[in-house]
């Protein structure tokens, strides 16, 4: 991006228990906050608490509040919570053993810049074939006025599997879907990869 990065706080290459709080984080061109570590060689983003952080992007065309993906073990253990996350196009948050709970994701948008539907709140799907996304926790989040579906699970990659959604509360989703998925708060993609 013409700043030179393309995340507000990127965690990578051995970033381990750090802790990301109080930050505002506003109008990145990828992610306000990213935890990477796509291959089997990297040390690690494990055992970071991600908490109370305000993230916008209401003057960009297209950022990701939070993103979290990792090789197998290479993402893992990260807990974030109380954060506000407003005026984003997603959330992709996968890994492995991860925590994510009692944020607020409010006004999820579609983006100008792709053709298909973006604007969804919490969005499980492996991107990279080094990717894995299973057995974290989504619990206590309130989730409101997405264009697209709340909640997706879909496979891209590799499995999704094993995810534990608990206790979320989820208004006011499907507002203005391209994909059809009009008034849909929670979508499982019928796939075989997607599973328990």
């Amino acid at each position: 991006t013409t700043r030179g990065v393309g995340d507000g706080i990127k965690l990578s290459g051995g970033a381990q228990n750090c802790i990301i709080k109080n930050n505002i984080i506003k109008d990145w061109g990828h992610a306000g906050i990213e935890l990477y570590a796509p291959y089997e060689s990297n040390p690690g983003v494990n055992d970071n608490k991600i908490y109370k952080n305000t993230i916008t992007g209401e003057n960009v065309s297209y950022m990701h509040g939070i993103v979290t993906d990792g090789a197998e073990g290479k993402c893992q253990n990260n807990e974030i919570y109380y954060n506000t996350i407003r005026n984003v196009n997603n959330n992709q948050l996968n890994g492995n053993n991860n925590w994510f709970h009692h944020n607020i994701i409010d006004t999820m948008r579609n983006s100008p810049c792709k053709s298909s539907g973006i604007g969804t709140a919490i969005s499980l799907a492996t991107y990279g074939s080094s990717l894995v996304c299973h057995d974290n926790k989504y619990d206590n989040n309130v989730i409101l006025n997405c264009d697209e579906k709340g909640i997706k699970l879909a496979s891209g990659y590799n499995d999704v599997v094993s995810n534990y959604f608990r206790n979320n509360i989820l208004y006011n989703c499907g507002i203005n879907s391209k994909e059809g998925l009009d008034n849909i708060s929670i979508w499982i993609r019928d796939q075989s990869q997607v599973k328990n």
